[in-house]
């Protein structure tokens, strides 16, 4: 008879060992304290307006939330604080996994924001934000000329009012213009 040997099977039952071990070491010692911050997902989609965003908030209640919003930034804030009962604070409490919990979430753009008309919204843990683009300067066409362009331009309407012409002053007076009889200037 041939006996077939599995040999992940020592592997398999060393990792549950290894995970028993760990959860209740880690677990009794703070382990969930020390976890790195967790950031709440978040949805940023640009629009033909600007932007918005989805953010999934549960737990958090709108007077714990803050938004900031900068020329360029928006900034989502976040944060729970639990309170110890009087019943936390006699027992020996061997698991907590709910506990304070604070969030920043930082979000630059492209385009400049709108903050005065920023809306948003909060349902069911979705915290909804319509941000507008505020309209940036627009580029307009200058037309440059030389010194000497400019120059020959006075130089021109002075020669005309020489001439007998009228300049804009003696236009703006009605057209009428002085003339001296020849020779007598």
């Amino acid at each position: 008879m041939l006996i077939r040997s599995d040999p992940l099977r020592g592997v398999a039952s060393l990792r549950q060992a290894m995970d028993d071990v760990l959860e209740q070491s880690l677990v009794r010692h703070g382990w969930p304290e020390t976890l790195p911050q967790m950031l709440p997902p978040m949805d940023v989609e640009e629009t033909d307006q600007g932007y918005h965003i989805r953010l999934s908030v549960p737990g958090f209640n709108p007077e714990n939330l803050e938004v900031i919003a900068q020329p360029n930034t928006l900034t989502i804030r976040g944060e729970i604080k639990q309170e110890e009962t009087e019943r936390q604070k006699r027992k020996n409490l061997l698991r907590r996994e709910i506990r304070t919990e604070a969030f920043e979430r930082n979000v630059t753009f492209d385009r400049p924001l709108d903050p005065d008309n920023i809306t948003v919204s909060y349902e069911n843990g979705i915290l909804e934000l319509d941000i507008p683009a505020r309209e940036e300067a627009r580029a307009r066409h200058i037309s440059v000329t030389s010194t000497k362009q400019a120059k020959a331009m006075g130089a021109g309407q002075t020669e005309q009012a020489a001439q007998g012409g009228q300049t804009k002053q003696q236009q703006a007076q009605g057209g009428q213009t002085k003339q001296q009889p020849r020779g007598q200037g």
